[in-house]
């Protein structure tokens, strides 16, 4: 240690200086970094020193490789290789990871790391990072063109699209600097429904390449055509449908089986028009078609009547037939049958002109004047009452049912019956019979209500809903009482008899009774009685008004009846509590107790005063005395 400063045992300040020919032997114990303590020795001229030394820490150098990987793929672990510079074992070391610059895009990134992570004793790291990058290469992207569709007739799409396939980090598109090409050899003219290749190239990303392109399609699809208003014109003929009538220049019915008639001429009927190149579609309009009557024929017809009297050639059609007289008024007779009359045939379908012909009519002889006379019965009810019993024996008229039964509720109704002509010239004739019939006098039945008694009781309570009974005043107010006679009116329910007048007898049955009584207070006097203890009104009674009382029957109950004075209520029974008080005592053979004398005190009261006589006691023992006081 040539120039190398000691300091001697002794401490002592003086330095000693190591010549270039002295020899100096220093023994360094084995230690961790830092600064420690040794021993030096040297020839006879240098005694033991006292030397510092100093251990500095040894190298670990972190030699990182070069990293990639794809955008959008997660970061793999950066490699690396340790190296010690003294060759020891680092067995054990600490190391932590390698990180990058921040970034997702394509590129080199520059590398990172955290010297807090990596320990090792007696030791300190050392990063070569120079030269070393971290690159992010770019994504495969998959491209497809789109597919679309343009109309028949008009130009390709302005620009086309694409499908992506393999984009990162949730995007819909990569950013282009530089477009794809489209190509697509359609054009306006191209035909509809002919499919077109729509191929795609190039195109430059920045954070993509593309590995492979996939061609679309452009379909053409038809157009739309006016639709041309056309007008058709047909005779009418049975049977005639939009079908029957034939269209040209590719036109077809929407409804082809819709079924015609004269009437429809004029309307519009829904069509399509076909194109038959196919680039338009099929389109719908209204075609106008006119129908004309087709010329009617005449069908022989013949009528069938029976004569009447007045009969003529308007009488043979009914309202609304298609046949009309050209003579209506002609009057006709059994003469008259089979002749034929000229007549016009108008078809209700219009489909077919006006025909004129003959019509053919048979008339029969009449069997009879087949003449019925309207007739009205009128009688008053009775029971049993039927159609049966109305109409006289050889009377020309004759009831259908005989047998129905009758009220006064089918007063007014006409009953079918048959006239039968007496001359025989005449069919018989049926018709109907009105048959008017009254109320019969109705007969009173007695009645009688009775009822028990109750406040409010009236007679309009006494009958029920409904009854044929009506009272003729019905707010009377009832007591109690038998046989007691109200007016009322009895109405037939079943209507065939008159109401009739008459009396009801009432019942009327006394109320039960209701004994209510307070208690009664008496003082005793010798031969007190029950009879003596009075009542609160007179229509209590005791039931055993001799019954002697004494004081020691106080709050006894005795048995007492009450009377109603209204007489609504029966005689009712019931016990009432007496209260006997005792009478004062006086004796007349009793001699005065004489005056007694007590000396005064603050305290005194009458019990403290003595000398009272056998059997007297004070009644008010605790009163206070007072001077010159009498008492009592």
């Amino acid at each position: 240690f040539v120039g190398l400063s000691v300091t001697f045992d002794n401490n002592s300040a003086t330095n000693v200086t190591v010549l270039n020919d002295s020899t100096i032997t220093c023994t360094v114990p084995a230690h961790d970094v830092g600064t420690v303590d040794v021993a030096v020795s040297s020839g006879a001229e240098i005694d033991t020193l006292k030397l510092s030394y100093t251990y500095l820490p040894d190298t670990i150098t972190v030699s990182p490789r070069d990293t990639f990987k794809i955008y959008g793929a997660a970061d793999p672990e950066i490699p690396y290789t340790l190296t010690d510079k003294g060759g020891h074992d680092i067995t054990g070391a600490t190391v932590g990871t390698l990180g990058r610059a921040t970034g997702n895009n394509v590129g080199d990134y520059r590398l990172t790391f955290n010297t807090s992570q990596w320990t090792f004793a007696n030791h300190v790291f050392i990063f070569d990072t120079a030269g070393v990058r971290f690159s992010i290469n770019k994504a495969p992207l998959t491209v497809t063109a789109k597919d679309t569709s343009k109309v028949y007739g008009e130009a390709n799409p302005a620009t086309f699209k694409v499908i992506y396939s393999g984009l990162q980090y949730g995007e819909t598109a990569p950013v282009l600097t530089t477009a794809h090409t489209f190509v697509c050899n359609a054009n306006a003219t191209s035909p509809a429904g002919t499919p077109v290749d729509i191929t795609v190239s190039g195109g430059v990303s920045t954070n993509y390449s593309f590995s492979s392109y996939t061609a679309g399609t452009l379909t053409i699809v038809q157009a739309k055509r006016a639709f041309k208003d056309t007008t058709v014109s047909v005779t009418y003929s049975a049977g005639l449908t939009l079908g029957g009538i034939p269209l040209t220049n590719h036109y077809a019915w929407l409804s082809a089986s819709t079924a015609l008639t004269a009437a429809d001429s004029g309307n519009m009927f829904p069509a399509k028009y076909i194109d038959p190149v196919g680039n338009y579609y099929d389109t719908t309009g209204y075609i106008k078609v006119n129908i004309s009557k087709a010329a009617a024929g005449w069908v022989d017809t013949t009528i069938n009547v029976t004569y009447s009297p007045g009969l003529t050639l308007a009488s043979l059609l009914s309202a609304g037939s298609s046949y009309a007289w050209q003579t209506p008024g002609t009057s006709l007779s059994v003469a008259d049958s089979g002749n034929t009359f000229p007549a016009t045939y108008t078809d209700p379908s219009g489909n077919y002109a006006a025909a004129s012909g003959g019509i053919k009519v048979n008339i029969s002889k009449a069997s009879g004047t087949g003449h019925w006379v309207d007739t009205t019965i009128n009688v008053a009810y009775t029971n049993g009452l039927t159609l049966g019993s109305l109409l006289p024996a050889g009377s020309r008229y004759a009831w259908q049912t005989p047998g129905t039964s009758l009220s006064v509720a089918d007063s007014g109704n006409t009953f079918p019956a048959t006239y039968t002509d007496p001359s025989g010239n005449y069919a018989a004739a049926s018709g109907g019979i009105k048959v008017n019939i009254f109320k019969a006098a109705a007969g009173w039945v007695d009645t009688t209500i009775t009822v028990t008694y109750s406040p409010s009781l009236t007679l309009a309570s006494l009958l029920p809903a409904g009854s044929s009974y009506a009272w003729q005043n019905p707010t009377t107010n009832l007591s109690a009482g038998n046989n007691q006679f109200f007016a009322a009116t009895y109405t037939d329910p079943s209507g065939n008899f008159a109401a009739v007048a008459g009396n009801i007898t009432v019942n009327v049955n006394q109320a039960t009774g209701t004994f209510s009584h307070a208690d009664l207070y008496v003082t005793y006097t010798p031969g007190l009685k029950l009879s003596d203890v009075a009542l609160s009104s007179t229509d209590y009674a005791w039931g055993n008004g001799a019954q002697l009382l004494n004081a020691t029957d106080s709050g006894n109950v005795y048995e007492a009846t009450y009377t109603d004075p209204s007489g609504n209520y029966a005689v009712d029974t019931g016990l009432v509590k007496v209260h006997i008080y005792k009478a004062s005592y006086v004796d007349t053979d009793i001699t005065p107790h004489p005056a007694l004398t007590a000396v005064y005190t603050s305290t005194n009261t009458l019990s403290d005063v003595v000398g009272l006589q056998p059997g007297y006691t004070w009644v008010n023992s605790n009163t206070k005395l007072t001077v010159a006081q009498t008492i009592y």
